[in-house]
C-alpha cells in the first residue's frame, strides 16, 4: 500500500511505502544535475514530471517540475513503486542533496509547525553543520529537537554522517 501526502510546499509529496524499496541505511536523490543510481529513481524521472527526488527504504520524496501536475503524480507515481523491487545503490556519492533533499521532506515540515527552521551551513568530512532559524533561533528546545528528531532522522537514512553540529 502506498500513503500519499502533500506538504507545505505545493510542489512536494510524499510517498509512504509499506514494502522497503531499499536497504536500511541507503538512500538515492537525483536532480536535473545528479543522474538517479537505481532503475526506480531513472524511471521517475523518465516520467519528465519531476525536479528532484530522494528515494528513502521507506519513503519517496518528490518535487514536480512547475508545470507537472500533482494528479499525474498521484496517479503514475503509485504504480511504479508498487511493481519496484528493492533497489540497489551503487555508490553513496553526493551527500549534501540528499541531507537537503531529506530535511525537506522529514524535518522540515515539522519544524515549520512551530514558526520554526533550520540551513545546511557546510557539509565536511561527513560533519554537518546546521543554523536554527526563525522560532528555533535561541529557542529553548532547539538542543532537544537537534538531537532527538534531527540527528536521529539523518543518521537514520545517512549513516556516513558521523556528526552534526549546531551553528551558534
Amino acid at each position: 500500500m502506498i500513503e500519499i501526502e502533500k506538504t507545505f510546499n505545493e510542489n512536494v509529496i510524499n510517498f509512504y511505502c509499506d514494502v522497503p524499496l531499499l536497504k536500511t541505511g541507503e538512500s538515492d536523490y537525483a536532480d536535473a544535475n545528479i543522474l538517479p543510481s537505481t532503475s526506480l529513481l531513472n524511471d521517475i524521472f523518465t516520467t519528465g514530471l519531476v525536479k528532484r527526488a530522494l528515494l528513502l527504504p521507506d519513503m519517496l520524496f518528490v518535487e514536480q517540475k512547475d508545470e507537472a501536475s500533482s494528479h499525474h503524480l498521484e496517479t503514475l507515481l503509485p504504480a511504479l513503486l508498487t511493481d519496484a523491487k528493492l533497489q540497489d545503490v551503487s555508490s553513496d556519492a553526493h551527500l549534501l542533496p540528499k541531507v537537503e533533499a531529506l530535511i525537506e521532506a522529514r524535518i522540515r515540515p515539522f519544524l515549520h509547525t512551530h514558526g520554526g527552521d533550520i540551513a545546511v551551513i557546510l557539509l565536511k568530512d561527513d560533519v554537518l553543520t546546521l543554523r536554527f532559524e526563525g522560532h528555533c533561533k535561541g529557542c529553548m528546545q532547539a538542543e532537544q529537537t537537534l538531537n532527538n528528531i534531527i540527528k536521529t532522522t539523518l543518521t537514520k537514512y545517512l549513516p556516513q554522517i558521523k556528526a552534526i553540529e549546531r551553528e551558534e
